[in-house]
């Protein structure tokens, strides 16, 4: 997002009625992303600070944003968790020899501080799902 940044990963999700196939459609999935919940998240090896400006910077267009750090990493950073928690950011921690999570601080789900940048981003998305439609 132009001024935002790029997260390395975004979420959303929808459930689907039983026996109901989802719609594939952009237009169904359009209407289907402006009601869901995005949550960003930014994954940093070493240098929890920058994860943390960078993923304060990804609420203005996402509803909730999460910093995901090494196991070590993370238990430094959650020395400031007060910081993480006065800017809505999530502070997350991994293990990738056990597959653990361990979540320090997880915001509530909110609303982006940017609705016209939400937006911008939804479209991001279903141009690049289309994108890739068109080269299969």
């Amino acid at each position: 997002m132009q001024g935002y940044g790029i997260p390395d990963l975004i979420t959303f999700a929808w459930s689907t009625q039983q026996n109901q196939t989802p719609a594939l459609s952009l237009e169904a999935l359009r209407q289907k992303l402006q009601s869901q919940q995005f949550t960003a998240f930014e994954l940093k090896l070493r240098d929890w600070r920058k994860g943390l400006v960078q993923a304060y910077r990804y609420r203005y267009f996402c509803d909730s944003s999460i910093v995901v750090l090494p196991s070590d990493v993370a238990e430094r950073a959650s020395q400031r968790l007060e910081l993480f928690a006065s800017l809505d950011v999530g502070l997350w921690g991994f293990a990738p020899d056990t597959d653990v999570i361990t979540k320090y601080f997880t915001p509530l789900q909110g609303t982006a501080r940017n609705l016209e940048a939400r937006n911008k981003a939804i479209e991001s998305i279903l141009n690049k799902i289309q994108l890739c439609k068109a080269l299969k």
